[in-house]
């Protein structure tokens, strides 16, 4: 039987093209589950993501990070969702980016520390 599940964060940004640590890897030491990820991409030259990985990502295209949800990449998505609940390991962080700090890009995240 599956039971829902509690929600206790909520993430949400836009304008800044620096990196934002949702949850930093220190902070996780029992485990996340992310139970649902997303964003809202205007501008077509623009690639956003939402990832996770043991230290912070190098850029919004580090090949290393898990991706949970990405957008952009010359393709235009007003909305783009991952609902498929995942854990991360404790450990990991959870964390979202995107490439231009002049174009739209939003990212939402609902999640639970462990």
């Amino acid at each position: 039987m599956v039971y829902p599940r509690k929600v206790t964060g909520f993430f949400y940004a836009g304008a800044d093209v620096a990196l934002q640590t949702i949850v930093a890897p220190a902070a996780n030491t029992n485990g996340v589950i992310v139970t649902s990820a997303g964003m809202h991409v205007i501008t077509d030259n623009t690639r956003a993501r939402v990832m996770a990985k043991a230290s912070a990502p190098t850029s919004v295209d580090d090949s290393t990070a898990l991706t949970l949800c990405i957008g952009g990449y010359g393709l235009i998505k007003p909305t783009l969702v991952s609902s498929m609940p995942c854990v991360l390991p404790p450990g990991v962080g959870l964390y979202a980016q995107k490439s231009d700090a002049n174009a739209g890009a939003t990212y939402f995240c609902d999640y639970e520390v462990l």
